[in-house]
C-alpha cells in the first residue's frame, strides 16, 4: 500500500464513493485542503482523506472514506494515510479521526491504542503510540 496526495480524478471516484453509499458529499473545492490523501495498491484506490491543520496541535483527518465493496483493506488503507499524515508533520500534533462510524472508530482505537470512542467516535492518536 502506497499514499500520495489527491487528484483531481481521484476526487472524482471517491465523490462517486460517497454518492453511491447516500453519504453527504464534501464541501465545495474552496472549502476542501490541499491536503487530501489517497490509499492505494496495485487494484486502485483504497481509501481516502482529508487532512486540517490546526493551531492547536492537532491535525484533524476528516471525509475519510473507502470504496463501498470495500473490508479491512478500507480501513487499513486509512490507517496507512494516517501514518503518512504523521510522517509529513513536522511538529508533535495529535492526529484526531473524525467518524460517524462505530466500526471504524473501534477498528482505529484499536489499531493505535488511542482513547475509547466517544458519542462522536473521535479517537486521537498521538506520535508516541505506536
Amino acid at each position: 500500500m502506497q499514499v500520495r496526495a489527491m487528484t483531481e480524478e481521484d476526487f472524482i471516484q471517491v465523490s462517486n464513493w460517497l454518492s453511491i453509499r447516500k453519504w453527504p458529499m464534501p464541501p465545495t473545492e474552496a472549502s476542501l485542503p490541499d491536503s487530501a490523501f489517497v490509499c492505494y495498491d496495485d487494484n486502485g484506490l483504497l481509501a481516502a482523506a482529508w487532512a486540517y491543520n490546526t493551531n492547536a496541535d492537532i491535525i484533524m483527518l476528516s471525509w475519510m472514506c473507502t470504496p463501498p465493496d470495500s473490508d479491512k483493506d478500507g480501513m487499513a488503507g486509512l490507517v496507512e494515510i494516517a501514518k503518512y499524515v504523521r510522517d509529513i508533520d513536522r511538529t508533535d500534533s495529535a492526529i484526531m479521526f473524525m467518524t460517524t462510524s462505530e466500526r471504524l472508530a473501534k477498528y482505529l482505537s484499536k489499531e493505535f491504542r488511542g482513547t475509547k470512542p466517544r458519542s462522536c467516535y473521535n479517537t486521537f492518536w498521538t506520535k508516541g503510540d505506536k
